[in-house]
């Protein structure tokens, strides 16, 4: 996890938007992802998804 916040916030937009404005980084060795959206100058990491959870599930997390 470290290695994956790290790398976010290196470089927010390094990843491609998959939902929305909605961004997934790959958790490496483990079958888990976290979502993160980019506002303004701060990053929100809006969860943690095992991998064969609904998408439904984290495509509504932390949307207004």
């Amino acid at each position: 996890m470290d290695a994956a916040t790290k790398a976010i916030a290196r470089s927010p937009e390094m990843y491609r938007a998959s939902w929305k404005d909605r961004r997934r980084v790959p958790l490496k060795g483990f079958s888990y992802f976290l979502v993160y959206f980019v506002n303004g100058d701060t990053v929100v990491v809006t969860g943690c998804f095992h991998t064969s959870r609904n998408p439904a599930t984290w495509k509504k997390r932390g949307v207004e």
